[in-house]
């Protein structure tokens, strides 16, 4: 496939997810929709890094790979689109909710600085990884991280839909006042 086409295609599929996240979102919910795009995200990266060790392998004969040309692309597709729909823009999303209002704005900068720094980081080491761990181990990293995403998704990340602010900092001061009533126990010996 044409690799200008293919850019094309990314853009068109990030743009109509991206438009219709926010819309989403309210219909299921962040918490739901992260849980998908992690799954996605993981089974997709998992399955190219499959893919491409076959290959490297030399498991997939040339006629095969010729039949299979699209796999690669569609597995890419999905993976920008359920990308797109929960991991990218949750964290932005999240920081205006998830924050109390005194450090919200900062905490904010700090989210986003965050974000674009591990971005910056992610194309920096992407041909280190190659030489260091292969093509298929660098989908295999990913689909790793994917992976560890989306547990702390589901093993930690509240629902915010239908909740006000206040219902939120309350919800999370409540569980910072659990710990600190434990911290602030005596210690008996």
């Amino acid at each position: 496939m044409d690799a200008y086409l293919t850019i094309v295609i990314i853009g068109l599929v990030r743009l109509f997810t991206a438009m219709s996240v926010s819309y989403i979102s309210k219909i299921f919910g962040r918490r739901p929709l992260s849980m998908f795009s992690g799954c996605g995200m993981t089974i997709c990266m998992f399955a190219l890094g499959g893919y491409i060790l076959a290959i490297d392998q030399g498991q997939v004969s040339q006629s095969t790979q010729d039949s299979l040309v699209f796999l690669p692309v569609a597995l890419l597709l999905l993976y920008f689109f359920t990308s797109t729909a929960g991991f990218l823009p949750m964290p932005f999303a999240m920081s205006a909710e998830v924050f109390p209002a005194k450090i919200r704005g900062t905490a904010s900068g700090l989210v986003s600085g965050m974000g674009y720094f591990f971005n910056f980081i992610t194309v920096k080491i992407y041909p280190n990884m190659i030489e260091g761990i292969g093509r298929h181990g660098v989908f295999f990293f990913y689909g790793a991280m994917s992976l560890a995403g989306t547990i702390f998704v589901v093993a930690l990340l509240p629902e915010t839909r239908g909740k006000t602010l206040q219902e939120i900092e309350e919800y999370f001061g409540k569980k910072t006042s659990k710990r600190n009533s434990l911290l602030k126990e005596p210690i008996r010996v």
